[in-house]
């Protein structure tokens, strides 16, 4: 391996000083011939000479002519960089400027004493040049290697620090007080490596005439000597956490040929975006807090200058920022763009792996919440925006408390004899070897409803839409989705908003399909399909919320019952009200009969199931043993044999009966189109085992006589 070394004698990276001779020439007759004297100072030829001269560097003893020597310095030291924040630089003896600065944040790194490179593995931003300031304690031997790999490579820099016992510095191509960290800093641009104390001119440099192209960092410490490296700001140098593109697991593809603003419907989630351009012409980005146009930030990127503007409508903008951009945008191939919008008001704007080209910082910033674009009248523009999908604890799908199973291979609609009522959120596992259709209805049809396709494939397209029926329907969000399906068990969420807001997302994600309904439907019905010949198992998750206002408060007078009969036991009272609540201990199945009258004829029957993953059901019977299940979920330890738990039931005119437990909405529901007079309860103890049950008073108005 071809190496280059260039080496610096120190004492301690504290006070660096040069070998002395052992005795003065005060008298000039005992000075050598062979050699150079400085004050008091020999240095006998070729002897590199340190801190003589504080502003040179590569300093040594060098025969001029025969019999003469002289000192001579090859080059001047390198001057610390300053930083942008540096208000009243200081400017020492040798013309270099610097000032303190309160850096924001340090990136930490631990190295053991061994000799083994830690390499950060986010890719340094070297446009411009690579400039770091650190701190590092350890009592000998620091390394930092620049390389273009995040690993040891063939071609590398490396700079030694406080080697050989605190006794040399060097930089090859292929001191440390352990009380305090040492503050230095480094550079690396046009092929010039320096590194310097902090406030100081470089103790160290080497120029490359082939430099490498390097691009990540890494720190080590040896001999016996572990180390603790602080980076300053790493993070903002770095490609890896500013401006490199990550893959697009979904995305949506737009094209315009119009300068007419066109908005997406997916709500932006995050201050970040991420997109690819192809395009004939200029492309205007948009950033509003609506869709109104009243107030936007636009940047238009194109091949000759592109801006970032503030406007108060599509006429009326006052540009901020402008920057030269030739050849930015291609007809041909697509480039890469990321921008950002922090909530303080800064935005940037830059090319793939780039710094911003444009970057303004807004006093009064916008909350963006919508993406628009456009382009030239008559041009073209093509863009792949990436939808971000971040994790988000309320997206994170819980324990199914009520999971029901079902299988399709058709692509007709089934809807499951279950109505959401206040729930407006639906979770599900999947497990599809083909597109999976959800339709969620004001009814049990395909007469309006909104469908959700979730779409197989490296390239599938899912989609959300507003269908008239099932063979008229109208696309309101599309999104090419990588790999949401096929494969085993995968969870997703749809909260559908009062408002008309309709989301869709995978478990713990943020939404990568979204849609505001101006004239929302009332969802009530769940229903599922996938292809023709598809093959779809679906879990839905018919789940209750906790909730305050199905707590079931104290009971003033209370009338207990038992039974070991499987006969309802009819209570001798008439319904007050359109909810009833009541207690259940047993070791069995429980059913319950709510009916016009004391009897069996016709009814609704609700059994609540003994033990886990356990069949809860609500039933229309004509008689005892004529029942037509209409709704059920699967439950786990719903009632227990050793205490008493809290039901309700609630029956509405209309027709709609919710089954829950004390403190949590419904997780069982449906409604009867003839909806029966609900004027008493009864109840039953399934196959005769022991039950407990004990309702309130204050649910009943009158007492039955004969």
């Amino acid at each position: 391996m071809e190496l280059f070394v260039v080496m610096l004698t120190i004492a301690s990276l504290g006070s660096l000083s040069v070998a002395q001779y052992a005795g003065g020439y005060d008298d000039p007759k005992l000075v050598p011939v062979n050699g150079c004297l400085s004050g008091k100072r020999f240095y006998s030829p070729g002897q590199r000479i340190n801190d003589l001269i504080s502003c040179e560097d590569q300093c040594r003893c060098d025969l001029i002519s025969e019999n003469e020597y002289e000192i001579i310095c090859r080059s001047r030291r390198v001057c610390p960089f300053v930083d942008s924040r540096c208000v009243q630089p200081i400017v020492d003896e040798c013309g270099c400027s610097h000032c303190d600065i309160r850096f924001d944040s340090y990136v930490n790194f631990n190295t053991d004493k061994f000799y083994q490179f830690v390499y950060y593995q986010n890719q340094l931003e070297t446009e411009g040049g690579i400039f770091l300031n650190f701190r590092v304690n350890t009592k000998r031997d620091a390394y930092i290697a620049l390389s273009p790999e995040p690993q040891d490579s063939t071609t590398m820099y490396v700079v030694g620090v406080g080697i050989y016992g605190n006794r040399l510095s060097v930089i090859r191509r292929c001191i440390i007080n352990s009380r305090k960290s040492t503050e230095m800093w480094l550079s690396f641009a046009n092929g010039q490596l320096a590194v310097g104390l902090a406030g100081e001119p470089s103790f160290i440099s080497y120029t490359d005439s082939e430099p490498i192209d390097v691009k990540y960092l890494g720190m080590a410490t040896g001999w016996a000597s572990s180390g603790f490296w602080q980076i300053a700001e790493l993070d903002s140098k770095t490609i890896g956490s500013n401006f490199l593109l990550s893959e697009f697991t979904s995305y949506v593809s737009l094209t315009t040929t119009t300068d007419d603003y066109v908005y997406i419907d997916n709500k932006l989630v995050s201050e970040r975006l991420e997109f690819y351009i192809q395009a004939s012409s200029d492309v205007i980005i948009l950033l509003s807090p609506t869709k109104d146009n009243s107030e936007v930030y636009k940047i238009v990127i194109s091949n000759s200058v592109s801006s970032l503007s503030h406007c108060h409508s599509k006429d009326d903008c006052e540009v901020k920022e402008t920057a030269y951009t030739q050849n930015i945008i291609s007809s041909t191939s697509r480039r890469g763009f990321w921008l950002v919008f922090h909530r303080s008001g800064l935005v940037e704007v830059g090319e793939e792996n780039k710094m911003p080209f444009l970057e303004w910082q807004d006093p009064y910033a916008l909350a963006v919440t919508y993406f628009g674009y456009a382009t030239t009248a008559g041009g073209y523009a093509s863009i792949e925006l990436s939808i971000v999908e971040l994790p988000q604890t309320q997206h994170l799908i819980g324990e199914f408390k009520a999971p029901f199973d079902v299988k399709t291979t058709t692509n007709d609609f089934v809807y499951l004899d279950y109505s959401f009522g206040s729930d407006r959120r639906l979770e599900f596992y999947v497990t599809a070897s083909s597109d999976v259709y959800i339709s969620l209805s004001p009814f049990q049809n395909d007469t309006e409803f909104y469908q959700i396709i979730l779409a197989t494939g490296p390239s599938g397209i899912s989609t959300l839409s507003h269908c008239f029926d099932k063979y008229e329907c109208h696309v309101k969000a599309t999104t090419i989705t990588k790999d949401v399906l096929p494969g085993t068990r995968k969870g997703f969420w749809i909260v559908f908003d009062p408002a008309g807001q309709v989301d869709v997302g995978r478990d713990g994600l943020s939404p990568f399909l979204s849609w505001e309904d101006p004239y929302p439907l009332e969802v009530n019905y769940l229903g599922y399909a996938t292809i023709t010949n598809g093959n779809a198992d679906i879990t839905f998750n018919l789940k209750e919320a906790k909730s305050s206002n199905y707590d079931i408060k104290e009971f003033q007078n209370p009338l207990p019952f038992t039974s070991t009969s499987d006969d309802y036991t009819y209570l001798g009272y008439q319904l007050k009200d359109r909810t009833v609540e009541f207690f259940i201990k047993a070791g069995n199945d429980v059913s319950i009969a709510l009916g016009p009258n004391r009897n069996d004829i016709e009814f609704y029957r609700i059994t609540f199931a003994y033990g886990s993953y356990a069949n809860c059901t609500l039933s229309h019977c004509f008689d005892k043993n004529d029942c037509h299940v209409k709704a059920w979920a699967i439950t786990d330890d719903i009632i227990s044999s050793t205490e008493s738990r809290g039901f309700w039931i609630k029956f509405n005119p209309s027709g709609k009966v919710d089954v829950g437990r004390d403190g949590y909405t419904a997780f069982m529901s449906w409604e009867d189109p003839y909806p029966l007079d609900t004027n008493y309860i009864g109840y039953a103890s399934v196959d005769g085992g022991n039950l407990a049950i004990i309702f309130d008073k204050r649910d009943f108005v009158t007492v039955y006589t004969k």
